[in-house]
């Protein structure tokens, strides 16, 4: 059985009804498959962002290089990727596994997203074999604003008073 993440090395020789040929040169190669499909990313609202944050999935044996993270649209269906926002190709987002977005950032096109809709994302790993299946949806995350000014306001002298 051969151990995921190890390299192997491998010879060729061809047979014919005189013999063995000389052996070809040696070729190494990586025991690995593309990563497991991540589990749901979560977001959640830190003051004025979104965070979106993952769990590393099993690597396949070969170490995952890159994170493509996307967000739903408010069609509900449609996931954008905006590597202006949220780069997984970056270093420091695949050891961290997290993004922090600015939430007005989702407002706007192409996600578009309503105050007090939800953030939702998806995650694929990538490694040197290729990449895994998209997560599930995760959100936890919601659009949230300041209210709006009240209005008709109305003095209730048994309410309210002069001094």
């Amino acid at each position: 059985m051969l151990t995921p993440g190890a390299f192997y090395k491998f010879k060729v020789e061809a047979l014919n009804s005189v013999g063995y040929s000389i052996p070809s040169a040696s070729l190494e190669i990586l025991c690995a498959q593309p990563p497991d499909k991540p589990s749901a990313p979560t977001t959640s609202f830190s003051q004025l962002s979104v965070v979106v944050a993952w769990d590393a999935p099993y690597n396949g044996g070969s170490q995952i290089l890159s994170y493509s993270i996307k967000f739903r649209q408010s069609d509900g269906t449609t996931y954008t990727e905006d590597t202006t926002i949220c780069n997984g190709g970056l270093l420091a987002t695949v050891n961290a596994r997290s993004c922090t977005i600015p939430s007005v950032r989702f407002t706007t096109a192409p996600y578009n997203i309503q105050w007090g809709q939800s953030i939702w994302a998806t995650v694929v790993a990538t490694n040197v074999k290729g990449s895994s299946l998209v997560s599930d949806g995760g959100n936890g995350a919601v659009i949230l604003t300041n209210p709006d000014a009240p209005i008709l306001l109305i003095n209730v002298p048994a309410v309210t008073s002069g001094y």
